[in-house]
Formats: C-alpha cells, structure tokens, sequence
C-alpha cells in the first residue's frame, strides 16, 4: 500500500517506504498462482550512516508452461512466457514531516514464437522503468500518513514480434492508526493500522483491467508477535468483481514469516498464494 512504511515488501508499492529501514535487511518470497505463473522476490537493503537506505530486488515471473502450435497448426511444444526486473532503490527521510524515495529498475520480457513444428523461437525485450514516491507526515506526533507516488514510468517493451506498455499509472493512499492516536503513551496489546489506496492508470485502456482501482486493508499486530492482515479491492469499476486477501505474519526479534492467500471473485482465475521470509542484521 502506498502509505504502508518500513519493510522491504512494501518498496514495490512506494519507494519512499524504504526511509524507516534499519540495520541490514534480506527478503525472499514465493507467489504461486496456479494454471497462470510463479514468481520468486529477493531482495536487500541496509541504511547508510547518512540516513539513505539502499535497495536492491530482483523479480522473477514465469507463466505455467503451454502448448505452442506453429504456422501449419501443428503442436510446436510446451512453452512458456518469462519476465525479469532487477532494479535498484533509494529513499530518505527529510525533517519530520516527509519521506522521499525513487527506483529504476532493468525490466526484460522473452515471449515464445513458433518457428516451426520443431522449433521454438523466443522474442525478447528489454527497457528501464522508473517509481518516485513520497510520504507525508501531516501531524508530526499522530500516526497519520499520506503517500503518493507514480510507478513504471518509461518507455515501451519492444521487439520485432510483439510491443507491450508498462503499466504506468499514479497510486495515492492513506495510513492511520486509530488505536495509537486515542492513546499515543499506552502500552498496547493490539495495534491496528488502516489503508486505503486509489489508482490511477495514465492508459485509458488500463481502465477495465483486473487490477483494483481501490484498495483498503488493514493489520492487527497481537503483543507485537502475531500480525492479521486482510485486503479488498474491486477488480472493475462497477464493484462487480473482487479481490479479496488475507494474511499471518509471525515476528520475531531478528525474522519475520508471511504467509498471504488472495482469491478473486473472476470466473476461472484460481487464488493466489505468497510465503515471504524476512531476516534483520
């Protein structure tokens, strides 16, 4: 979410949300979504002596393998779609009040083409991509927070059998927790946080795509070990179709454990499930 701070997960959605990061921090996760692709997420990060954290992820995206036929509608053998972003991240915290971050990332995308009955080509593309974000605090001592941000702005994936835009678009949210604002001093067993994100595609065509055009969540952290997350976000524009998500994370001094499961209210598409382990040094 685009107001969500401090941990590595949350970069890919603001990269100001890196500015909190302490110490060194590693990240591995795993999304499954089946009969669709698979998808692997490292990343790491540390801050530097003078306030800057740094960033780097690699992304890993392969589609569920799928038979090919050639020009003469015979099979040309099972392929598969594969996508990959290396990229680079930097954020800071300014004063009080603000959190500045901006990544570029190296994003390639290799589509199978069918040669022949017995040979399978692969079409490749390559192109750099680039996310500003910021977060405003408006009320230094409240735990409220702002962000926004504009993600995968650059030019297009190209190549001499296929042409794809990345999906740029703008994303602005909002964080508060309404348990630590009632009773900023209290010792608390439950802390919660909520969010509500709004996304804005620059491509008019991206308008009834499956991706949420609102997103709320939200997570309660049980004695500062257990913490309960939940997400929803209409899939069209008319609310007709849904994602819903809901998530465990167990934490620990130096680790932390998620699991995520996301199930869309889509004929045919299955749900989704994240594992994701995070170590501090």
């Amino acid at each position: 979410m685009t107001a969500a701070v401090g941990g590595l997960e949350v970069g890919a959605y603001n990269p100001a949300s890196l500015a909190p990061v302490t110490g060194l921090g590693v990240l591995v996760s795993r999304l499954d979504a089946p009969d669709l692709y698979r998808q692997h997420f490292l990343a790491l990060g540390m801050r530097r002596r003078s306030g800057t954290v740094l960033a780097a992820t690699v992304r890993v995206a392969r589609t569920e393998p799928f038979p090919l036929p050639d020009g003469s509608g015979l099979a040309g053998g099972d392929v598969s779609s594969r996508a990959a972003v290396v990229g680079v991240s930097a954020a800071r915290t300014l004063g009080e009040m603000l959190d500045v971050g901006a990544s570029a990332r190296w994003v390639s995308l290799a589509e199978p083409t069918a040669m022949s009955a017995f040979e399978v080509g692969r079409a490749r593309a390559g192109t750099v991509a680039v996310d500003l974000g910021v977060i405003f605090r408006p009320l230094p001592r409240r735990p409220v927070r702002v962000g926004a941000t504009i993600l995968d702005l650059g030019p297009d994936l190209e190549s001499d059998a296929f042409t794809e835009s990345l999906p740029t678009r703008f994303r602005f949210g909002v964080a508060v927790e309404p348990l630590a604002w009632l009773d900023p001093d209290g010792d608390r067993p439950v802390d919660l946080l909520l969010l509500a994100d709004r996304v804005v595609f620059t491509d008019d065509t991206e308008s009834d795509s499956d991706d949420a055009r609102f997103l709320f969540g939200a997570e309660a952290v049980l004695f500062g070990r257990v913490a309960l997350r939940g997400g929803y976000g209409p899939a069209t524009s008319d609310f007709r179709r849904s994602y819903r998500r809901l998530g465990l994370g167990v934490l620990f001094s130096r680790a932390h454990v998620d699991v995520a499961y996301a199930y869309p209210d889509i004929p045919g598409l299955d749900g989704q499930t994240e594992v994701t382990l995070g170590l501090r040094f």
